[in-house]
């Protein structure tokens, strides 16, 4: 996902203040390339089968918990800014520090690590290869407490999801 797409869907979704959004709309104006990017992400969003997504009968307990996942991440998204983690790699908590989204560039690595406890992943877009596993958008992975997690390369740009669990 290229800059202008990640902050485009920022501005479609609401996942910014509303001065940034002021700023933004003055910025379309003069730049035709953004704006396309944002009217694209409208259009995608338009036709996307959301109806379904919180439909009663399909599973009460998802659209309970997804429900709450967007709650809390419309609720606390100006509160938690990007913040380096490591060269080509951005943090953001989501409702609490065991709760928090990476997002990274191509090239970034993500040295390995020991887990302290069980850590659930999902890849939402992009690649990224973690002990020679490639994960693509979808993907989901679970690393159970006190196990090594390999070295992760990022091959494109990639958002990640990632829950610790208590």
């Amino acid at each position: 996902m290229t800059p202008a797409r990640l902050l485009a869907a920022d501005y479609v979704l609401g996942l910014m203040t509303q001065d940034t959004r002021r700023k933004i709309d003055a910025r379309r104006e003069a730049d035709p390339t953004l704006d396309g990017e944002i009217r694209q992400v409208e259009a995608l969003l338009a036709r996307a089968p959301l109806d379904g997504v919180m439909k009663a009968g399909v599973s009460g307990q998802a659209n309970t918990l997804f429900s709450r996942v967007l709650g809390q991440i419309a609720g606390t998204w100006d509160s938690n800014p990007w913040r380096q983690a490591w060269e080509g790699v951005e943090k953001r908590t989501l409702w609490d520090e065991r709760s928090y989204l990476f997002r990274c560039v191509p090239g970034a690595h993500i040295p390995a690590h020991r887990h302290t406890c069980e850590e659930r992943l999902v890849v939402l877009d992009g690649e990224i290869l973690i002990g020679g596993r490639k994960y693509v958008a979808g993907d989901c992975d679970v690393s159970p407490c006190d196990s090594l997690h390999a070295d992760a390369w990022v091959e494109t740009p990639c958002l990640v999801l990632i829950q610790l669990a208590d």
